[in-house]
């Protein structure tokens, strides 16, 4: 009996500890939910009309879409489709780096935010080493 009372004691112990540490992540780190499950839903569930190469990337912090680029050699444009989490296509344009006046590199084009205006993308973030908005994309229309 001595054996299974040390092993209770043990567990007892063990599960206040995972108990207290879930209380203090839950007070000091800010959780949503709703982008929680968007995430998830973007990860596990594409819809239908959305590119096999897409990538569920965040909409200025609230929603999330799906998005494709790609590199244009010919045109020396990207060309970007955008939809939104239910597949509806958003948007679909050529862009290019914003200061550089050129396109980006397959290795630069990585989209982590998308800026839309009544409907039209006017600006792609692209994430860098620090993944933060270290260049951006523009419409090719609007030079």
């Amino acid at each position: 009996m001595k054996w299974q009372g040390r092993h209770f004691l043990r567990f007892k112990k063990l599960s206040i500890a995972v108990v207290v540490t879930a209380a203090l992540v839950a007070l000091f780190v800010e959780f949503d939910l709703d982008a929680a499950e968007s995430t998830v839903q973007g990860l596990f569930f594409r819809p239908q009309g959305v590119s096999k190469s897409a990538h569920y990337v965040p909409n200025d912090g609230k929603n999330r879409l799906w998005f494709d680029c790609s590199v244009d050699k010919v045109r020396q444009v990207n060309h970007c489709r955008a939809w939104d989490p239910g597949g509806r296509l958003l948007g679909d344009d050529d862009f290019s780096l914003d200061e550089e006046k050129r396109m980006a590199s397959p290795s630069e084009l990585r989209p982590a935010s998308v800026r839309m205006d009544r409907g039209s993308i006017y600006l792609i973030c692209l994430s860098g080493p620090t993944d933060a908005c270290e260049k951006t994309l523009i419409p090719v229309r609007k030079r």
